[in-house]
Parts: structure tokens; sequence; C-alpha cells
């Protein structure tokens, strides 16, 4: 696993950094989100990699960040969204099967973790009225 995720938050948020800090740099959740999408789907959730803004794809000299509303999201649909699938990973033991038997409960694990911390920073973001997404690093 090497391309990791990071969050992206419209203002600075210096406590909202525990994704990054304290996960496996968001490699795990990367590596699973068609994973994440699929369950997500079967909960009648929009897919997960929807948060997930190409930022390569933006001309940084041309635009305005806050006149992009698709480069942004509201805390609070992340917060929907990760509790459901981290529930689902750790009640649901068919999602497991997508990782090799060697590693399937660390797996589990690492993401599960991740996504955690990922839901710690987005409640931080959304105590302080920031918009977030997320980007491959």
């Amino acid at each position: 696993m090497g391309v990791g995720l990071v969050t992206i938050f419209d203002r600075d948020l210096p406590d909202a950094d525990t994704f990054r800090t304290e996960t496996d740099g968001g490699k795990s959740v990367a590596a699973f989100l068609p994973l994440l999408d699929e369950i997500a789907a079967t909960k009648g959730l929009p897919p997960f990699s929807r948060f997930v803004v190409e930022l390569d794809d933006i001309d940084w000299d041309e635009v305005d960040p806050d006149d992009m509303p698709a480069l942004w999201f509201d805390p609070s649909e992340g917060l929907e969204a990760v509790p459901t699938l981290v529930g689902a990973l750790r009640a649901e033991g068919c999602w497991a099967e997508s990782w090799p038997e060697s590693s399937r409960q660390e797996g589990v694990d690492q993401v599960v973790w991740s996504l955690q911390q990922l839901a710690r920073d987005l409640e931080v973001a959304r105590l302080a009225g920031a918009r977030f997404s997320l980007s491959f690093a």
C-alpha cells in the first residue's frame, strides 16, 4: 500500500490532524475505497469515495477554493457515513473476505482505526464550522 489519503479543511484546524498523524497515513482507507463504496451502497449511503477530490486537476493559480462547492463537504456528511462503515466492518464478517486471510483481522482493524480517527477530525471540523475533503497523497 503506497498511496494514502489526507484530510483537507477550508481553514486551518491544527487539532484535526489525527487521521494524518495517528494512522498509516490513510493508506488502508485508500486501498479499500472500493470496498467502502460497496458497503455504503448496501447501507443506502452515497459512495464514500465522493469525499475524495482530485487536487492535481485544479489550476490553483486560476481558481479560488471558496468558489468551488464540489471541493468541500460538510463534516456531518462524513460523520453520517463513517460509523456505518465501521459498524459493518466490525459486525459483518463478509466484508473482511476482501483481505488476505493471513492479515485479515489486522487489515480490518487498521481501516476501522483510521476511520475512527477521521471521524474525530471531522467532529473537530464540525464544531469549528469548517468544511473538508479527502485527497490522495
